[in-house]
């Protein structure tokens, strides 16, 4: 049988713990739990049945811990509108979105007529100019 190579110490399992009683996002719960579970001694199988998570997932997280401790098992993602348009424009360009096809907005001819990520991205871009 392999030796595992992670195995947290006792103040490092009570440091995730004391994360967790804090920690109100779920996704950085779920990591926590997982990266102290698998510290822990617990097998791989068990940590994917309690978090949910993929192998994989798991052990991106743990890789993430060794490197940053706790903190690097916050969620990078900030949600929301974090490119900075306002609600007014926001709401402009829902208004477009749902008037006009992609060619006719980007001034374009051609076969475009739904909207792609792409699509969005181009035209946001194209009168706000935030990338």
């Amino acid at each position: 049988m392999k030796q595992r190579k992670f195995v947290l110490s006792t103040a490092a399992i009570l440091a995730l713990e004391q994360r967790e009683n804090s920690s109100r996002k779920a996704l950085e719960l779920k990591r926590l739990q997982a990266v102290r579970l698998y510290g822990s001694g617990a097998e791989m199988t068990v940590v994917q049945q309690v978090s949910g998570a993929r192998r994989r997932s798991i052990q991106r997280w743990v890789s993430r811990y060794e490197v940053a401790g706790v903190d690097g098992l916050t969620p990078g993602w900030r949600g929301s509108n974090h490119r900075g348009l306002s609600r007014e424009e926001r709401l402009a360009v829902g208004l477009q979105l749902r008037s006009t096809t992609p060619s006719e907005a980007l001034g374009r001819a051609g076969a475009d007529t739904f909207w792609t990520v792409e699509n969005v991205a181009e035209l946001v871009d194209m009168h706000y100019h935030l990338q």
